[in-house]
């Protein structure tokens, strides 16, 4: 969204912060990705993100991290490896697998320390749902409950403020393909296609919790409840009979003065649930 403008949008012009001093002074920071994927420990090394046509890039994935995804993706070097070598085991099995018995957090920041970086910014949680300390709602699937048996953020936290580095983590929030359950991302459009909905067509709520984002002529409500629930600020362009939920079961929604009413599953995932509705022309 930046490429043919140097300023940013409005709406993100609001984010800007000064950066800070000692980050402009740090010139190098190490990025850590460690996670069940490390197991299988598998991709293809074909290039980097932006270079290569989007639906080859997904199906022959380069990023370890996104193994859960590529495996399944009908037809791809991942999918195959998976059946011979795990015989399609299901991706959870690698959390129980994941055990970093060896792992030294200080040995490991003292090699990062060597490198000449001032911080260090392990990953919590990457796409594929799984939390590396004991993260609520994730119903046992993080590192403590299952594998390594370990507050592993915890460990990097300590080992990188004793040795004097700044530390930080990353989340992903944005993805999370065990929470949505939906299809595996094969172009960029199920990345980078959706944005919020105009508040003009549908406004969030807090009572119950409800997000709003579109994606293309396609409304994505995100509602944290389940059974009866009202929502309200729904303008006539969102089309209650186009309701589905996330794998494309219809949805009974009916129409009463400006709000939505439905009766919502309880998901197979803690979290809100997602329903789909079309957009009018």
């Amino acid at each position: 969204m930046f490429e043919d403008d140097p300023v940013r949008p409005e709406n993100y012009q609001r984010f800007a912060r000064e950066v800070p001093e000692w980050f402009t002074d740090a010139k190098l920071g190490i990025f850590v990705h460690w996670g069940p994927y490390s197991v299988p420990a598998w991709a293809e090394p074909i290039g980097e993100l932006g270079t290569i046509e989007d639906r080859f890039w997904y199906a022959h994935n380069p990023y370890a991290e996104w193994y859960y995804n590529t495996i399944r993706i009908e037809g791809s070097p991942a999918a195959e490896h998976q059946r011979e070598v795990y015989g399609d085991a299901p991706y959870d099995d690698f959390i129980d697998q994941w055990d970093p018995a060896e792992f030294d957090p200080d040995e490991f920041v003292a090699l990062v320390v060597s490198t000449g970086a001032r911080y260090v910014v392990p990953t919590t949680k990457h796409h594929d749902g799984v939390t590396l300390w004991d993260a609520p709602g994730t119903r046992g699937r993080n590192t403590v409950a299952r594998g390594p048996r370990r507050d592993l953020v915890g460990a990097f936290e300590k080992a990188a403020r004793d040795a004097g580095l700044r530390f930080g983590v990353y989340y992903s929030g944005g993805l999370d393909w065990h929470f949505s359950q939906l299809p595996p991302i094969t172009d960029d459009g199920a990345v980078f296609g959706s944005r919020p909905l105009e508040a003009a067509i549908a406004s969030a709520s807090d009572e119950p919790w409800l997000r709003w984002t579109r994606t293309g002529g396609t409304a994505n409500a995100f509602v944290d409840a389940v059974g009866d629930v009202r929502l309200p600020g729904a303008s006539g362009a969102v089309d209650a009979a186009s309701a589905r939920l996330a794998d494309g079961t219809p949805l009974a929604v009916a129409r009463d003065a400006g709000a939505l009413v439905a009766t919502l599953p309880e998901p197979a995932v803690a979290g809100p649930v997602l329903v789909r509705f079309d957009l009018a022309e």
